[in-house]
């Protein structure tokens, strides 16, 4: 697949969201490949649109906390269905949008900020988001129901932050970062208790210094093997 890939011009997507690159990558693949998995959309994410998905500090690496984190938007919002452990299929109005975007490019021009005003129209719609992937995730009801967060495991933890296990700590601190604010943007006291509390449990995991031949973990193991 990787072979078969070529970079964007950044000026055609300097302006376009996250999603509608991350939903064009995923239509790339499924024309390239039968199984679209996560660790292909990573990758693909990086060689098309490397100016928005390098790990920071590290351009040589994909950053695929950014990735998956709209990977779960893209499914929420009805154009993907699937998961990391089955892999991921593009709905119809998934489709129809890698369609538009695929045009444009193949008129070599650029994406505009339509989806970017969109996304900037109602700050707690997006917060709303969050808060629900919180609430459904299985850290937070561990935590409803014994009132605890001892009990909650590292891959829940990680779960809850929408980063895999192979995230980096600036990564995890970075994701739970954005929670925080996101929940201070409606103002649940709650949840905000809960993720301060997540962050004393998992402060050693939060603060862990990888080496540099750790940063990446299994995506750029996956990266060398293509």
């Amino acid at each position: 697949m990787k072979n078969h890939l070529k970079e964007i011009p950044h000026k055609n997507y300097k302006d376009a969201s996250l999603n509608e690159l991350v939903n064009y990558a995923i239509g790339i693949i499924g024309i390239l490949n039968k199984e679209i998995i996560f660790e292909d959309i990573v990758v693909a994410t990086y060689i098309l649109f490397p100016k928005k998905f390098s790990l920071v500090g590290y351009n040589e690496y994909p950053d695929s906390v950014r990735t998956n984190r709209r990977i779960v938007d893209l499914r929420d919002r009805g154009f993907i269905v699937g998961s990391v452990a089955q892999g991921y299929k593009q709905t119809t109005k998934g489709q129809k949008e890698f369609e538009r975007i695929d045009k444009i490019f193949k008129l070599g021009k650029s994406i505009n900020t339509k989806s970017k005003r969109a996304g900037r129209k109602n700050e707690r719609s997006r917060a709303s988001r969050f808060i629900k992937h919180i609430k459904q995730s299985d850290a937070y009801k561990k935590f409803k129901s014994q009132k605890d967060v001892s009990n909650i495991s590292e891959y829940e933890f990680r779960s809850l932050l929408m980063c895999p296990m192979e995230s980096p700590p600036t990564a995890l601190r970075q994701s739970l970062s954005e929670l925080k604010q996101q929940v201070a943007t409606v103002g649940n006291d709650e949840i905000l208790e809960f993720l301060e509390k997540c962050n004393r449990n998992f402060i050693k995991i939060l603060h862990t210094k990888y080496a540099d031949d750790e940063i990446g973990g299994m995506i750029k193991q996956k990266a060398k093997k293509r």
